[in-house]
């Protein structure tokens, strides 16, 4: 009878054994199920990550929002690593036997998961960097259609027929300067914000070199189209002067031609004295025409820079001449001397064989 008790009593201890030994395993089972589902989740979002970072400013934008959704369910993983994290400390207290293996697939876990972290957040910045870069392109297209317009309007009036038509084109071409000043303060903030992505390390610092680059080079160019139309309303207006000033001599001379073809010489005294009075008249009145006469002599603003074009052209015309003749003379002295050194090479050749 004591014996059955006995075997009774380690058939219960065995069977408890077996059941808690059965509940461990399925502990661990479980929480190797849960580490399973939870990588292969976070393989699932990591094999879902793109390289596509957007052509143009809607599509960066539309890619941003698309990762926000990826960071919720990174979010929604993190909690998960979380838990298991606690759970794999419960078990490795209860179960110190299986400490090793559960830290192993605890830190398998951990590893894919900071992969992901790390990735998502790469992806994170970089589209962060793209839409800096659509931006700062969005940028630097309406800046330089600006500039093209603005060239369109430079170019777009003809030279002027008359005095008041040059001086309205001098003064439109003031207020295109002056829009010109104020939209200086685009260029420079376009110039700074590059400089700061640069600055930073924006992956794409060599577009944004050259963007900054061709915008400046537009923006000199421009400048420089402004002082030639400039330079070209100055001599159109200097010429339209010149043109008005004479018109108006020419129409004074013929007003006054037909007083000086007159042969009345007066039938009385008080005649001559009013003749004489009205020649004095006139003689003062010419007298005070005088210098705008002599400045119609002057030379005119584009006669001089033609002038001045054409004695650089036969300066630099002489300077060629010059040079050519130098080089004539240089290429002459040269043959003389080899021909001097031919003549001397054959005399010694020949006396040598004389004295042969």
């Amino acid at each position: 009878m004591e014996l059955l008790r006995q075997v009774w009593a380690d058939v219960n201890e065995a069977t408890s054994l077996r059941v808690e030994a059965l509940a461990n395993a399925r502990q661990i089972h479980a929480f190797n199920r849960d580490v399973d589902e939870t990588k292969a989740r976070i393989g699932e979002k990591y094999a879902s990550l793109s390289d596509d970072y957007g052509r143009d400013l809607a599509a960066v934008q539309a890619l941003l929002r698309k990762h926000e959704g990826f960071e919720r369910d990174v979010t929604a993983i993190k909690e998960m690593v979380e838990k298991l994290a606690v759970e794999a400390d419960r078990l490795t207290g209860e179960l110190p036997e299986m400490s090793e293996q559960i830290e192993s697939r605890l830190a398998e876990m951990h590893d894919a998961w900071e992969a992901l972290v790390h990735m998502a957040t790469a992806r994170r910045e970089k589209l962060g960097q793209s839409e800096q870069l659509q931006q700062y392109l969005n940028e630097f297209r309406t800046v330089s259609s600006w500039i093209n317009d603005m060239k369109s309007l430079i170019l777009a009036d003809d030279l002027a027929c008359d005095v008041a038509g040059a001086e309205a084109l001098i003064a439109r071409h003031g207020e295109h300067k002056a829009e010109m000043d104020a939209r200086k303060i685009d260029f420079d903030k376009f110039t700074n914000r590059g400089d700061e992505l640069i600055s930073v390390g924006h992956y794409s610092a060599g577009e944004i070199r050259d963007k900054m680059g061709a915008l400046t080079k537009a923006r000199t160019d421009l400048v420089s189209l402004w002082k030639e139309k400039e330079k070209e309303y100055e001599l159109s207006m200097d010429v339209q002067v010149f043109r008005r000033d004479a018109e108006l001599a020419e129409v004074w001379i013929g007003m006054r031609e037909a007083f000086l073809a007159g042969d009345e010489l007066g039938g009385s005294l008080e005649a001559v004295e009013a003749l004489l009075k009205k020649q004095d008249d006139f003689e003062k009145t010419l007298a005070a025409q005088e210098e705008k006469f002599i400045a119609l002599n002057r030379e005119t603003e584009m006669e001089r820079e033609a002038r001045v074009c054409q004695e650089e052209e036969e300066a630099l015309k002489r300077i060629r001449q010059e040079e050519e003749a130098r080089k004539r003379r240089k290429i002459e002295e040269e043959n003389l001397r080899v021909e001097r050194e031919k003549k001397e090479k054959e005399r010694v050749e020949r006396e040598e064989k004389e004295k042969q």
